[in-house]
């Protein structure tokens, strides 16, 4: 079976027949590439082909506690994950506003100094072109 996208886009577009779910060691394996526990991969694949009753018909409950403990686990370290990863942007963010405002200010000092050279320049010609008289 290819990717598990292919298989979610047709249950999704409901225009073909949905395809049997991929075998539970197929699962496994693909559930511990993502990171994910097993358990929760069968319970995923379970819930996407079929309904909810199946899934109880299919695993006790002590099994079904056990993957929705997981999953709720799962859930809870990535959204840490997501927080650690929001905050690290943040704090980029904040420096990078820091930084662009050191930029800004030493801009304008270095423009205020072109303008005092310009200035001095313009005043040194002026008095080349007229040198003060020597009396």
């Amino acid at each position: 079976f290819g990717s598990s996208s292919s298989w979610v886009s047709a249950w999704a577009s409901r225009r073909s027949p949905l395809p049997a779910p991929p075998p539970a060691c197929t699962l496994c394996a693909r559930a511990r590439a993502r990171g994910l526990a097993p358990a929760v991969a069968v319970l995923e694949a379970m819930v996407l082909s079929g309904s909810i009753d199946d899934l109880f018909r299919q695993k006790s409950l002590p099994e079904i506690h056990g993957v929705l403990k997981q999953t709720r686990s799962d859930v809870e370290s990535k959204k840490q994950e997501l927080r650690e990863l929001v905050g690290d942007h943040y704090r980029s963010v904040l420096e990078s506003s820091d930084h662009i405002r050191a930029m800004s200010e030493s801009a304008a000092l270095i423009s205020t100094g072109a303008e005092r050279i310009d200035a001095l320049i313009a005043s040194m010609r002026t008095l080349a072109a007229n040198p003060p008289s020597a009396e």
